[in-house]
């Protein structure tokens, strides 16, 4: 028998600069976490920071290094119907020894991002249910119902992938805390043909 694997799905890793590394650890290290919630106030879920990270002018260059890579996976995939991507949301994440995150996607976005700050546990599983699984008949057992891919916590890296893709962060067994950056990018300007839409709006104000 020949298995012919096929429709590779492409993740996207980029390693960063000491300077722009240097800037995002600093700004999360000075996050009152103490006084962040857990997520959906389940005490073992990690601490997740407010949503717009990207406006605050302390990160901007950290901000400019990211979509800038974000740009990147844009040319490469080919998603030429929208002039650029821009961040929607961005907010830190810190997992302590024992906590981790369930599986979930981010909607209503389109290409997602995870920068590893620091750690040295609690790695990000990606999930996606294999074509060969049939929901209303008993073919597979629940356990092989899905692909999975096992992404190890790499400080100084940033991780691109679709934000339709599922995924969840395993247990963080070590005592280090587990600190990233998550992101969600949408198309601004013109987006696809015909009546297609336009987006139009201000992620920077630091740029005004």
């Amino acid at each position: 028998m020949k298995k012919l694997h096929v429709l590779p799905l492409t993740l996207y890793e980029f390693e960063a600069t000491d300077k722009v590394h240097d800037i995002i650890c600093n700004y999360v290290n000075n996050i009152d976490w103490q006084n962040t919630p857990h997520r959906y106030d389940q005490m073992h879920y990690g601490r997740t920071s407010n949503q717009y990270l990207h406006r605050d002018e302390k990160i901007k260059e950290f901000v400019k290094w990211q979509t800038k890579k974000i740009q990147e996976v844009k040319e490469e995939e080919k998603l030429v119907m929208c002039k650029s991507l821009v961040p929607v949301s961005m907010w830190a994440n810190k997992s302590s020894e024992g906590e981790w995150h369930h599986r979930h996607s981010h909607g209503w976005s389109s290409l997602s991002c995870i920068y590893f700050v620091s750690g040295e546990a609690g790695d990000t599983w990606f999930s996606r249910q294999t074509e060969y699984y049939v929901h209303n008949m008993q073919l597979l057992e629940l356990c092989n119902k899905d692909i999975c891919y096992t992404h190890k916590i790499k400080p100084k890296t940033l991780l691109v992938f679709p934000s339709n893709l599922e995924h969840s962060v395993s247990e963080n067994n070590s005592k280090i805390p587990r600190l990233t950056i998550s992101t969600n990018y949408l198309p601004a300007g013109k987006v696809g043909e015909g009546m297609g839409y336009t987006s139009n709006f201000n992620q920077y104000p630091w740029d005004n």
